[in-house]
């Protein structure tokens, strides 16, 4: 059977430090790609989501699982933060502008043109 902790701070404890996370290797790899202050950011969340479930724990292998999956959710958070949102346009503008389209009579047949 799994191992109950009656002391909810001791739960709080189990939880790694910053500066152990940021010594080890994915978080590294997770900073050349990301930078710095995005993975901090990112460590920082995750950590809360899973101080936030602790209440909810009521075996420690619950916590050591969502300690297992941290790794990869803080990789899915940078990994979403980092998706460009723009779509790519075409600016026309300088063309309307400089070549007197935007003033030009056009005629009935051009305008039912697609």
């Amino acid at each position: 059977m799994g191992q109950n902790i009656n002391n909810r701070n001791e739960w709080y404890r189990l939880l790694p430090k910053m500066d152990e996370l940021l010594a080890q290797d994915w978080t590294n790899v997770l900073i050349r790609t990301y930078g710095k202050t995005p993975v901090v950011t990112a460590l920082r969340s995750g950590l809360e989501q899973i101080r936030e479930q602790i209440p909810g724990f009521h075996m420690k292998e619950e916590l050591s699982e969502a300690l297992e999956q941290y790794p990869e959710q803080v990789q899915r958070f940078l990994a979403m933060k980092n998706e460009s949102h723009f779509k790519r346009v075409h600016n026309a503008t300088g063309v309307v502008l400089h070549t007197n389209l935007g003033r030009a009579i056009m005629r009935s047949w051009s305008v039912n043109i697609r």
